[in-house]
């Protein structure tokens, strides 16, 4: 039974279709996959740039021990206040970043790259998307409070904290009809499931490094509670529709939470936000993005904007692209 076991823990480590494994030197519990396609194809992994010496894309990782279970109770505390960084609390969580599907993993150059940019609305159904997505924006910022004026560091965090809970909903909702469809069919997704899930983790993982920041309270909780139950039969209505629509909303959305984070950011920089730019980036961010031990808050703000801008263009490429096209975005792109 121990050599079954051993076996079968060997067989679990060894991905299909891999030429070349190798250890992240930033993170040495990661292991990076450079070949992502079928064995007759080269491998198509791109590198930062030198002085990281680390692959963008992060497939699986190493064995580290007995998983812990995820124990809401154990990880409340007292005060729904900003949290002062805790070993404790934080042990709770970064487990979660042992879970994870491939994702970006950004360079200091790229972070600062990202720049605000909108789609111009091709036809009726791209108006109807921009429009709607306004509309929400505007109920957004008055229950954030984001249109009466600038916002403590606290309302900041309940902005991101509230953004994040809607903004991890249509990944999910995306990839299910794609999953269905292609039961249903019988058919081949083309590879777009697997991107409309890492878009959907890459946005819960978002809103769990806030939450090593924020606890929320009742109220606050009720709040989400309240959106989750607005938007998400919304949103499958609309994908039921139509995913070309579903997809342009998304993207429009993303153009509003890059603008958020870069906005943000701006108050970081012009030291409008003391609090929170003496605050150190939550371990779990540090993890997932495979920052440095010292990463700041604006750091994980930084890597936040720049998953957000990706998200931008990848959900605008889905918005112009047939249901039968071929996904040109690999795993972790």
């Amino acid at each position: 039974m121990a050599l079954i076991n051993q076996l079968v823990s060997r067989a679990a480590l060894r991905p299909l279709n891999v030429r070349a494994i190798s250890k992240s030197p930033l993170r040495p519990d990661r292991i990076l996959w450079t070949d992502f396609r079928m064995p007759s194809t080269a491998a198509q992994t791109r590198r930062l740039p030198q002085f990281t010496e680390q692959r963008r894309t992060v497939v699986f990782k190493k064995e580290q021990g007995q998983p812990k279970h995820f124990n809401a109770k154990s990880n409340a505390t007292a005060s729904p206040s900003l949290l002062a960084e805790s070993e404790e609390y934080e042990k709770n969580w970064v487990s979660e970043t042992r879970y994870t599907q491939p994702h970006p993993i950004w360079n200091d150059e790229e972070v600062h790259a990202v720049q605000k940019t909108h789609f111009r609305p091709r036809g009726v159904s791209d108006r109807a998307a921009l429009y709607l997505l306004r509309s929400i924006r505007g109920v957004f910022d008055v229950c954030t409070g984001y249109a009466f004026g600038p916002l403590s560091a606290q309302g900041w965090i309940n902005r991101v904290v509230l953004l994040e809970t809607i903004a991890g909903v249509p990944g999910l909702v995306g990839a299910a009809f794609r999953h269905l469809r292609s039961l249903r069919r019988m058919e081949r997704d083309y590879g777009w499931i697997h991107t409309l899930l890492e878009e959907a983790e890459n946005e819960r993982m978002h809103l769990m490094s806030a939450l090593m920041i924020k606890n929320p309270g009742r109220v606050f909780r009720t709040f989400v509670i309240a959106g989750q139950l607005f938007f998400l039969p919304l949103y499958t209505g609309m994908y039921l529709v139509s995913p070309r629509l579903a997809h342009r909303f998304v993207g429009y959305l993303e153009e509003e939470a890059v603008k958020t984070y870069t906005h943000l950011l701006e108050e970081l920089e012009a030291g409008h936000q003391p609090e929170l730019a003496s605050m150190k980036a939550p371990l779990l961010a540090r993890q997932y993005w495979s920052l440095k031990n010292d990463a700041s808050f604006t750091d994980m703000i930084f890597a936040i904007r720049a998953d957000e801008s990706h998200h931008r263009d990848v959900n605008h490429t889905f918005a112009n692209m047939k249901p039968n096209e071929e996904n040109p975005f690999e795993p972790g792109h």
